[in-house]
Parts: structure tokens; sequence; C-alpha cells
């Protein structure tokens, strides 16, 4: 069976992924896993209510149908401890050199998606982390390829046709977390509404911000952004909720 450009393009990579938790990284992961036939796939994978990095990537492989395969796809799948709401992605050095020696791809699909996340946990979550992301990638060895997971509603402040181009933000990242780190919580949340501008929720505007780190801070890298919109399960997929 000839292979299509996407597997025969991941076929033997080392693939590094964030978000393998969620519903859309489950899904990656598997399609990976079995239909291109990676290397190795790094997950980074936080704790969790109680649960160790090791336990949670247990769920995980039930979670995502690969129950059956586990001892398959035992040997490929390896955990990375880390929070993208940390500095650094939480990442420590050791891992950190083990990415940079050995990851080839770049999958980026962790966010937090609620729309009324206190603006400093949604900026440093969905900000900071991708610009974090991009120094870590300028360090890696043999890059070949990073996708961005962003939305399609990044920009659904502009009321003509979103094209698939870069719009600019109410502020920069710098900008942002500079502030961010200068006020307390409750002075954050006071002048949210400010800062969000005509954009309806944090989600939104971090979302939108990030891209424009992407823009001005990614020019050298091989990188896309797809954007997404309402991601769903699939019925042919069996995905565990």
């Amino acid at each position: 069976m000839t292979l299509s450009q996407i597997q025969g393009f991941y076929k033997n990579q080392t693939v590094f992924i964030t978000g393998s938790t969620g519903l859309l990284g489950k899904l990656v992961l598997r399609k990976l896993l079995t239909t291109c036939a990676p290397k190795k796939i790094y997950l980074l994978i936080r704790q969790h209510k109680g649960k160790s990095v090791e336990e949670r990537l247990e769920t995980l492989l039930d979670s995502a149908d690969l129950r059956r395969d586990k001892s398959e796809f035992k040997g490929k799948i390896f955990a990375i401890k880390g929070d993208c709401g940390l500095p650094g992605l939480g990442i420590s050095q050791d891992d950190r050199n083990t990415l940079v020696n050995e990851t080839t791809c770049i999958i980026h699909i962790a966010a937090t998606i609620k729309f009324n996340e206190h603006l400093r946990l949604a900026a440093y979550i969905n900000v900071r982390a991708v610009q974090d992301l991009l120094h870590l990638a300028k360090e890696v060895r043999d890059l070949k390829a990073i996708v961005h997971v962003s939305t399609a509603f990044s920009n659904c402040n502009h009321k003509d046709l979103i094209k698939e181009q870069f719009y600019e933000p109410g502020m920069t990242a710098t900008e942002l977390l500079k502030m961010l780190e200068s006020m307390n919580d409750e002075a954050i949340t006071n002048t949210t509404p400010d800062v969000l501008g005509s954009w309806p929720n944090s989600y939104t505007f971090t979302k939108a911000v990030a891209e424009n780190i992407i823009k001005n801070e990614a020019q050298d890298l091989p990188i896309c952004i797809v954007r997404p919109a309402i991601v769903m399960g699939a019925c042919q997929e069996q995905i565990l909720f």
C-alpha cells in the first residue's frame, strides 16, 4: 500500500507532542502510531490529580484505544515530565537535552481552552509556553517541522473573511507577560476587559497573541499554523472521552 505524503514524512521520525492527553492530542498520537511508523514519540505530561506522569501515560494509552497494541508501541512512547503553565515548560535539563538531541518534529497542541480562564493562566499556557517551545525548537539539532495548533477563532474579532494570514493582536507577548508580572490577580481581573478589547474572551485573545509570537520569532523555523474549528469526536475513531 502506497504511503501518503504525511505518512511518508513521519516515518522513522522522532516526534515531540504537547497536549497529548486532550481529545485532539489522543487522536494525533493514535494516528501517528498506527499509520505513520515513527521512530519515537515523546509526550509532555504533567502530574495531575495525584497521578504520576507514568500513571497518566498508561491511562492515555488506554483512552487512545491503544490497549491491544500497547506492548508493540510501548518501546516507542516516552513521557517527558513537564507543565505548559510553568516557565520553560517545566522540563528538566536532562529531558531538554534529550529533546534537543533526538527530536525531529514538534506538534504543539497543548492549550487551556476555557473561554473564561483567568488571563494570567491563559497567557502562561497559551502564550508563554509557545515562546518557550520556540526557544527549545531553535536548539534542536535536526528539526524538520513544527506544527502549532491554533484555533479558527483566534481572529474572530475581524468581521470580514478571515484569511490564512497573520493579524496583529492587541499587544505583543512581551507586553502582555510584562504587564501580568507587574499585577496581582485581582488587578488583572479588573483590567481584563480593557486588555481583551474586541476579543470576546481570554482564550481567543491569547491564541491570537501566540500566533503573533510565531510571526515575530519563528521566521527561521520550519513551522506551520493550523486553525481547527470546533473539535469533536468522530464515529470512526474509538477515542474515550
